[in-house]
């Protein structure tokens, strides 16, 4: 900013006070209009954080997503394709899946396996064997990443036997040359295939909760899995 000098600005106050005969100071401009509020910059709105994951619920037709309050924010269905229930997933576990292909065999479409950790959806390349579903999911752990996967009943890996009883789990198993297995049926439905219409209905669908013994703990929780026989 240029400086006036000391000289030059006490001359130009006594120029101004001989034009005014009262020897007073000049009359202020008459203030100004307040600016119409109309015309000020309103604050930006900050959006609402999404809500965060928290839980994830498998059914025997779909798995959720859920939020802390319980809330599904984002449902996926068995026999839709895959990529959408992958994008959520991976958003919800905060990173990409280790993906494996695997091959088929005589009760098992080949497809691949997206891994997060202890969580994995299984993408067929055709046809799974429960029920033509597109997918299918399963978890070894209780948490994941963070996120608790249950089942109905609240029912995660480590539940025990009378807990998944209780939460209305049918219980089945084999002993076959030594080799033994129990696991339960949650959440069943029927199945509807005319070709298994004579018996009960058609197969059983259901989220499988496989023991470590038959008055063990819950090993895995997998969704959808079909019995086809009694």
């Amino acid at each position: 900013m240029r400086l006036i000098a000391p000289a030059i600005a006490v001359s130009l106050v006594l120029l101004l006070t001989a034009c005014d005969p009262s020897g007073s100071d000049p009359t202020p401009p008459p203030p100004s209009e307040p600016a119409d509020s109309a015309t000020l910059a309103a604050p930006a709105e900050t959006a609402a954080p999404a809500p965060a994951a928290a839980t994830i619920l498998l059914r025997t037709a779909s798995f959720a997503i859920l939020g802390e309050d319980d809330v599904a924010l984002q449902q996926f269905d068995y026999f839709d394709p895959p990529a959408e229930a992958i994008s959520a997933l991976t958003a919800a576990f905060g990173g990409a899946p280790t993906v494996t292909a695997f091959e088929g065999h005589t009760h098992q479409w080949p497809g691949s396996y997206y891994a997060w950790d202890g969580f994995t959806l299984i993408d067929y390349d055709g046809p799974a064997i429960a029920y033509g579903e597109d997918f299918g999911v399963a978890t070894n752990a209780a948490v994941v990443r963070g996120l608790t996967v249950e089942t109905v009943g609240d029912i995660t890996v480590g539940a025990s036997a009378a807990a998944v009883a209780a939460a209305g789990g049918i219980v089945q198993g084999f002993d076959y040359e030594g080799t033994s297995a129990t696991w339960y049926q949650l959440d069943a439905v029927a199945g509807t295939d005319p070709e298994w219409a004579d018996w009960d209905g058609g197969p059983r669908i259901f989220v499988n909760a496989a023991m470590t013994a038959a008055d063990g703990t819950v090993s895995i929780l997998s969704a959808p899995v079909a019995n086809y026989g009694p």
